[in-house]
């Protein structure tokens, strides 16, 4: 690459990757959270926004509810939040807050999920992706356009993150947690037309944790799988799988007739069912033994990181 031109694109990233890009309210109550220097990255380039979202004249707002916990809505420039560990091990994980793909629970399904990730060391990135859902459109349509989008920004630069490209993992809750698993099943599914190099990269994650994910069994029948997350044509596609609900969430289901299905296919996956905590928890103390489901994930994201590094070493 000519040198002008590099010195032009570091100085564009510099640009878009600043606080000053975050002018919604949501991009500033993240940033608010954080609590230091925030970089913000847009997942479209130019305005931030795309010119075929249905709901591009939408405002940016955040609701507000008893709790008090950050929520987020009517989302038309999506972004990346990155939330960077003291000491990074080069890992990252993208994260997928919830909220029925109307509203996005960006803190304790968000922010909270950032902190602890990076208490193990690994950076993190929250997905500020689109809600609601657009009217004509499946429920996920922009919101999978965003994400995949997301992935292949951080495998992209993740030298200048200080990542492994092979080692950027997608989290997430709710309809997050099904938007997570949408990037296994979907990844090389063509969402959008490509617009520059970033999307030619690889919007596959290298593992998975789905905490209580919603929508993938088939609507109106859950003894069987949706069809978007049908199985994928060998084992070998698909990445570790960590999964965890309560047995009481009425999204329980979902989880059950998944790990079915990675089981018939060998897929190496883990998935723990609590006898209560609901749904909708994210690390909160609260409805029953639910809450401790950082637990055995922290030990998985500790294995996966011990076997990856003895797999690169042979």
């Amino acid at each position: 690459m000519n040198r002008y031109i590099q010195v032009i694109l570091l100085f564009t990233i510099a640009i878009v990757s600043s606080p000053s890009f975050a002018d919604g309210p949501g991009d500033q109550k993240l940033t608010e959270l954080l609590g230091r220097e925030a970089v913000v990255i847009p997942l479209w380039p130019g305005d931030g926004t795309r010119d075929d979202d249905p709901g591009a004249d939408l405002k940016e707002e955040l609701l507000e509810r008893a709790d008090d916990l950050v929520r987020i809505t009517n989302v038309t420039r999506p972004t990346l939040h990155v939330w960077r560990p003291e000491k990074p091990d080069g890992r990252a994980v993208v994260i997928f807050p919830g909220g029925a793909y109307n509203i996005l629970a960006a803190q304790h399904e968000g922010t909270e999920i950032a902190q602890w990730l990076n208490e193990q060391g690994i950076t993190a990135f929250i997905a500020k992706y689109r809600v609601p859902r657009r009217k004509g459109l499946d429920k996920h349509a922009v919101a999978l356009q965003d994400a995949q989008r997301a992935i292949r920004i951080v495998r992209a630069r993740a030298t200048e993150f200080g990542i492994d490209p092979k080692q950027i993992g997608v989290l997430g809750f709710s309809a997050g947690g099904n938007l997570a698993a949408l990037t296994v099943h979907q990844s090389s599914a063509k969402t959008y037309e490509p617009i520059d190099d970033i999307d030619a990269v690889s919007a596959a994650p290298n593992f998975a944790v789905l905490i209580y994910p919603a929508y993938l069994v088939a609507d109106g029948d859950n003894s069987k799988l949706d069809p978007l997350v049908a199985p994928l044509k060998s084992r070998d596609e698909y990445p570790s799988i960590f999964m965890a609900v309560a047995s009481d969430d009425r999204f329980a289901v979902d989880s059950l007739q998944y790990v079915l299905q990675l089981q018939q296919q060998k897929v190496p996956a883990e998935l723990h069912v609590y006898v209560s905590g609901g749904h909708g928890k994210g690390l909160r103390e609260t409805g029953g033994p639910f809450a401790q489901w950082t637990h055995p994930c922290s030990r998985w994201l500790a294995d996966l990181k011990q076997s990856t590094t003895e797999s690169s070493k042979k």
